[in-house]
């Protein structure tokens, strides 16, 4: 890469007076310092053009590497210079070297003959090249006043509107420079070496005398191509006898190749066989393809297209976009024109009386706008879209059950435990009921029994039981009971009260109606001890 250089940091061996010696030609090295002291070689891989300019002549001698490539060369850190092919001035001439680069399009200054200094010698140059060095003229800029000027003799003038043949030959030759180069190139022997003259040509054909001598000698052959067979070679070789039988000038026909019934009339007007109408006959016309009445085409899928597919299986239903319900965007009259367009809400809103919320469908019916609630549909089954088909796996049911199972299992009670110890409690008692509680169940009431319903012993039937005694019974009725004649055992008088009889011994004990009645007998003690313990 070249970089940004100047004249003031390049530092060239040649660096005074440059010697081209015999042959024109010089190498320049370059180096450039960024401090004074320490230099390294510039690196020319990336240059573009070179420019070398002597100033000190007139005209201007310019030599410029994209006009003459084999003038000025680079590599590395090295120019070379070659104008072996010009003939220079004899004499000492300050240069001015220009480089570019893909970097600095417009050319930077390597030498300026100021800061740096690079003279040529062609004092004692021997041999010179023939032709002129290339210049350039300086001009001056042509007024600027509106009008048309044109060079003539070295300066402006105006500029008619047309030219005579002299002025326009002098403007064409202004510098000399046609005029010149024509009357170098008539001049010329060979002007043109890259192409033969007829001689030339003529000798390189045949240099050897080669060709002619062939040719002489084809000529001069019998029979120069034994290949090909002679008139009178071919006649006596394959001589026609006849054609289809018959001599003389025959002329062909078509019976006589058994195409009588071709018909040379044009292609259009061709009759056709009955066999060929009848296929024809079969075929569609192409232009009953998509048309009606005709037959459906099929695209490049083998489908037959929507536009020729029946309306009723389409449903007549056609997507035209999302729709903004809020703001009724894109804007929809309030009467649709196309039956089956449909949109699909975007934002909900209420329009046209309907309530639309995200993902429903507004539709037309040709008449008036309705609505298709999407609002409940479903979006998703176990985390699929689609035709979702569920399984156990789906419900974390390890297991299918049965019939009977199922009704097992219906008749369990939710949360039910099994193999848990119930635990019962009594709550507060009352006089007639206890009731009890459950751990795992419901609590319930035991009622007291009643004569006709078992149940617990109320405290009033358990106070008359406390009042019987052990082993007393109750096997006779209260009359049965009341007849001496039954009654069995003995009883202390003592406890035996005579009841009113309408007679004597009222509200007296046994004993003393008893003594009342030995008074009577005259012997109490007998009485009493033939009834004691008895029942009276």
């Amino acid at each position: 890469m070249l970089g940004t250089i100047n004249p003031q940091i390049v530092r060239i061996d040649s660096r005074a007076v440059s010697y081209p010696g015999r042959n024109h030609v010089v190498d320049l090295t370059c180096r450039v310092t960024t401090d004074g002291r320490r230099y390294r070689s510039v690196d020319f891989t990336d240059v573009t053009r070179v420019l070398l300019v002597f100033p000190g002549t007139d005209p201007l001698v310019v030599v410029d590497s994209t006009v003459a490539p084999t003038a000025i060369t680079w590599a590395d850190d090295t120019l070379t210079v070659d104008l072996s092919a010009y003939d220079m001035p004899d004499a000492v001439l300050p240069s001015q070297i220009i480089v570019f680069d893909v970097e600095h399009t417009l050319g930077q200054v390597l030498v300026d003959d100021i800061d740096l200094q690079v003279h040529f010698d062609f004092r004692n140059i021997n041999t010179t090249g023939a032709m002129p060095p290339p210049t350039v003229v300086v001009v001056t800029e042509a007024p600027i006043d509106g009008e048309l000027y044109a060079r003539k003799d070295g300066g402006w003038v105006p500029h008619p509107p047309y030219l005579t043949a002299a002025d326009g030959d002098d403007l064409y030759d202004a510098l000399g420079a046609a005029a010149t180069a024509v009357s170098d190139h008539e001049l010329n022997a060979d002007p043109h070496p890259q192409y033969m003259t007829q001689s030339e040509g003529d000798a390189r054909y045949d240099a050897s005398g080669t060709a002619s001598g062939a040719v002489g000698a084809h000529e001069a052959a019998p029979d120069p191509h034994p290949q090909y067979a002679t008139a009178a070679e071919a006649a006596a070789a394959a001589p026609v006898q006849s054609v289809q039988g018959r001599q003389g000038a025959v002329v062909i026909t078509a019976s006589d190749l058994s195409l009588e019934n071709v018909d040379n009339t044009a292609d259009a007007d061709k009759p056709l066989s009955d066999a060929a109408t009848a296929a024809l006959a079969l075929k569609l016309d192409t232009a009953l393809k998509g048309a009606s009445n005709g037959l459906a085409e099929l695209d490049n899928n083998g489908k037959v297209p929507l536009s020729q597919v029946n309306d009723a299986v389409l449903g007549q239903m056609s997507y035209q976009g999302l729709w903004d319900a809020g703001t009724n965007t894109p804007a929809l009259p309030g009467a649709p024109t196309n039956q089956g367009d449909y949109y699909v809400t975007s934002a909900p809103g209420t329009q046209f009386g309907l309530t639309f919320a995200t993902g429903d469908w507004l539709v037309a019916n040709g008449a008036a706008w309705g609505k298709v609630d999407n609002t409940d549909a479903v979006s998703t089954v176990q985390g699929r879209t689609g035709n979702v088909v569920i399984t156990k796996d789906d419900l974390d049911i390890e297991e299918t059950y049965t019939l009977a199972e199922k009704n097992k299992l219906a008749g369990v009670q939710a949360g039910a435990q099994v193999n848990v110890a119930t635990n019962l409690s009594q709550g507060t008692r009352t006089a007639t009921a206890v009731p009890i509680t459950s751990s795992t169940g419901s609590a319930a009431t035991l009622s007291a029994a009643t004569t006709t319903l078992a149940g617990v012993m109320s405290a009033a039937s358990l106070t008359k039981l406390n009042g019987i005694a052990t082993g007393a019974t109750a096997n006779a009725a209260d009359a049965q009971l009341r007849d001496r004649t039954t009654h069995t055992g003995t009883q202390p008088a003592t406890t035996v009260t005579v009841a009113d009889s309408g007679g004597y011994f009222v509200g007296e004990t046994v004993e003393a109606a008893l003594q009342e009645v030995g008074v009577m007998m005259g012997d109490v003690s007998a009485a009493l001890d033939a009834i004691n313990g008895e029942v009276i």
